[in-house]
């Protein structure tokens, strides 16, 4: 279909640094009108895809990171030498952005640059009145936040308009604007963009999805690994242990084919029950996930609290509404993404969680209230354990609470799963 030329020409812009981010942007790119031009752009930058491996996968420097997150005085040092850092190469960035445009042919009478990482977003920003004025043509710079985070970073110099998930990240980083006596930002609103995919009817319906919280179907568990294959060790041993003690339960494993996944897939393959599906690239690795997905009706999902805790977004009846076990949270952003689902009750607050932990470790029933609550949930929190989250789990199919879990619908606009198609909805206009 021909692209519509009164419309907007858009950049997609991200950075390597996880899935997380690669994913928004693919959620974003998949729903945009079908008329509008668009170019991704991905931010090749090999010291911030480094600085995400090391602070994924060694646990003293991760906490030394934490630590400037957690402490007001040391997060607004850090945000200012990055803002810094950023501005000084942010002339490489005008570059890519002008001969894009310009080699794209299309003429077009403005932009819109969406970002869903801070990093290059800042870069664009402070560079955006000299793109306007290279090129002739309005610029317009929309940020979408991609936790649940009030991380002062992503309050983006320049921007045109901050996407938020949440009344609490709009509310903290208006205030911390205000503060810092920085322009006055727009903040909208908007639930966290999944990708449309997930908020398709699963076809023909639920019951298949069903069946298998009730054992009358294995039970079809996906575990998506990180990029930076962050925790695969829990992992590894998670799944193995749910081969060695669950004949009901078959297990899917989609990463990268990195040497550690690799070594790893082997030891894998030699358990019953278990896939490993190795992709080349990390932009595979998504499309491969996404694939699963289509092809099968997944009832559960093993994964961090990162941004792929949003998918709780999508309803029982729908694509993406398997079941989630959450694994550790690793980084503030991760700890405040189960703040939002605690908030709006997607999963058990802390005491629920230990009253399930106690109930599994002593093969007992869950009561009537337990029950009740369940249909909120779309999530569990997995003891730090392997052996204990792969007991757990077990407990949960054999108790039948997954089939409790996830039957109440959402009301409010926030918490739909519609936010990829709302992003443009206000970015284009």
């Amino acid at each position: 279909m021909p692209a519509d030329t009164s419309r907007p020409f858009v950049i997609l812009t991200t950075a390597v640094a996880g899935l997380g981010h690669l994913r928004v942007t693919r959620a974003l790119r998949d729903a945009l009108p079908a008329k509008v031009s668009s170019i991704e752009i991905p931010a090749k930058d090999t010291w911030l895809t480094m600085f995400h491996n090391v602070m994924s996968n060694n646990s003293l420097l991760r906490k030394i990171f934490e630590y400037t997150q957690d402490t007001p005085q040391l997060e607004d040092a850090f945000t200012w030498i990055t803002r810094q850092g950023l501005h000084l190469t942010s002339s490489r960035v005008r570059r890519l952005i002008v001969d894009t445009v310009r080699e794209s042919k299309k003429n077009p009478t403005s932009v819109v640059i969406a970002c869903s990482h801070f990093m290059l977003a800042e870069s664009v920003g402070v560079e955006k009145q000299a793109i306007e004025a290279e090129l002739g043509i309005p610029v317009r710079l929309v940020v979408q936040i991609t936790d649940d985070t009030t991380q002062h970073i992503w309050y983006v110099t320049g921007a045109d308009l901050l996407v938020a998930p949440s009344v609490h990240v709009a509310s903290s980083l208006h205030a911390y604007g205000v503060a810092h006596h920085m322009a006055d930002t727009p903040i909208s609103v908007l639930p966290y963009p999944i990708n449309p995919l997930f908020s398709k009817p699963l076809n023909p319906g639920p019951h298949e999805r069903l069946a298998e919280y009730e054992g009358k179907a294995p039970l079809k568990l996906v575990i998506p690994v990180s990029g930076a294959a962050a925790g695969l060790s829990y992992l590894t041993d998670l799944a193995i242990h749910i081969s060695n003690s669950h004949d009901a339960i078959h297990t899917t494993i989609v990463g990268q084919a990195t040497p550690r996944l690799k070594s790893t897939r082997r030891q894998l393959l030699r358990a019953k029950n278990i896939k490993c599906i190795c992709a080349k690239s990390e932009d595979d690795v998504i499309t491969a996930y996404e694939n699963y997905y289509k092809e099968n009706v997944v009832g559960a999902e093993v994964t961090k609290p990162s941004e792929q805790a949003f998918k709780v977004l999508a309803r029982h009846d729908q694509v993406g509404g398997s079941i989630l076990f959450l694994t550790h949270p690793v980084g503030r952003q991760e700890y405040e993404n189960l703040e939002f689902l605690f908030r709006n009750r997607f999963i058990p607050t802390p005491s629920e969680r230990r009253e399930l932990f106690a109930l599994a470790r002593y093969h007992q029933t869950p009561s009537t209230a337990i029950r009740r609550q369940a249909r909120y949930w779309r999530g569990l929190q997995l003891p730090p354990i392997p052996k204990e989250a792969a007991s757990f789990i077990h407990w949960c199919l054999e108790t039948k609470l997954l089939a409790d879990m996830g039957l109440v619908t959402r009301k409010a606009p926030s918490l739909q799963p519609d936010g990829a198609k709302e992003f443009w909805d206000i970015a284009l206009n």
